[in-house]
């Protein structure tokens, strides 16, 4: 389901980098800090959001699905539901 609202992600502080945890062939440069299929940390103040990457926009956008939140049990987290698509920038993901 398209989540119509705006998302309210946290973004990291500035200076604050992005950790990247893939797997390369020794000496291949990473591509991109964010590819889709990827399953990244994003936040909603405190609350940590599963998020998996279904598309790469232009201007260090994203579109990607909620998968879980860290501690909310109910699949619900500040009006945000697992399965609801969303829309992040790149200074949103913190892992």
């Amino acid at each position: 389901m398209e989540n119509q609202k705006k998302t309210g992600f946290t973004k990291r502080p500035d200076g604050k980098s992005l950790i990247v945890a893939r797997h390369y062939a020794s000496g291949e440069p990473l591509k991109y800090p964010v590819e889709v299929g990827d399953v990244r940390d994003l936040k909603i103040g405190s609350e940590l959001v599963f998020v998996e990457v279904i598309d790469v926009l232009e201007g260090g956008n994203f579109k990607g699905k909620i998968v879980s939140f860290e501690s909310s049990p109910d699949e619900d987290y500040q009006g945000h539901k697992t399965g609801d698509t969303v829309h992040f920038e790149e200074a949103h993901v913190w892992a």
